[in-house]
């Protein structure tokens, strides 16, 4: 049972400013149980970050969102799972990692709910891919370490 509390930052004034902000707090908490690992409290706050629409701070708990943008259950996954990254041992750091890990716990009926589903590297947002991460994922846990090189082709022949 997941005990991650999510207490959006009201020392950080400017997250009550955002305008996405009751939708997002929707999201997470539809979200987080499909991340079991994590305990404690999770926060949410805005990025200044020009790059990044969304990001993890891993040392503080948080995942950050750039003011006027509503992310998809795929982005918010995607950094839910960089806090899973860092905090547990057991998952690879890389970022091509977190989005297969991410996208294999997204479930169908969160997925179904977007019209965006972008993702940093993954571009393509069918249910297919979910399907794919799942299987390279499989692929991993039956002892074979390129599980990214198999997923970038399963990937490749599904365009």
């Amino acid at each position: 049972m997941v005990r991650l509390l999510i207490e959006t930052i009201y020392r950080m004034k400017s997250f009550k400013k955002h305008p996405f902000k009751d939708e997002i707090i929707e999201k997470i908490r539809k979200s987080i149980k499909y991340f079991p690992e994590l305990n404690g409290i999770l926060y949410v706050g805005i990025t200044s970050n020009s790059l990044a629409e969304a990001q993890a701070d891993v040392d503080n708990m948080m995942v950050k969102f750039k003011i006027n943008y509503n992310p998809s259950f795929r982005t918010i996954f995607h950094e839910i799972m960089h806090l899973v990254q860092y905090n547990c041992k057991d998952f690879p750091k890389t970022e091509q990692s977190c989005d297969i890990f991410s996208l294999a716990r997204i479930p169908e009926e969160l997925m179904l709910l977007e019209k965006d589903n972008s993702c940093y590297v993954i571009s393509r947002g069918n249910y297919s891919d979910v399907e794919i991460a799942k299987k390279a994922l499989e692929y991993r846990n039956s002892g074979k370490k390129d599980y990214i090189r198999y997923f970038n082709k399963l990937m490749g022949e599904n365009n």
